[in-house]
């Protein structure tokens, strides 16, 4: 499972080194790259946000921008 995700995330988010790190442990725009990874993952077809940046700094806000575009 490891290696699908780090295929998926180098896709979407090539700096993302965090692997072995528990999810609560990584910043919100890590979350947000991770819940899209797995959507990717998973094939899905659509991907609905609500407010996908509510509550993340500015520097994660741009990182979850720039996966949006990715994907578009």
């Amino acid at each position: 499972m490891e290696a699908e995700s780090r295929k998926t995330m180098a896709r979407l988010n090539p700096n993302f080194q965090r692997f072995s790190e528990p999810v609560r442990s990584l910043s919100g725009g890590q979350r947000q790259s991770g819940a899209i990874a797995r959507a990717v993952y998973f094939n899905a077809r659509i991907l609905i946000m609500d407010e996908p940046t509510a509550a993340l700094g500015v520097h994660e806000t741009a990182m979850v921008a720039d996966l949006i575009k990715e994907l578009k």
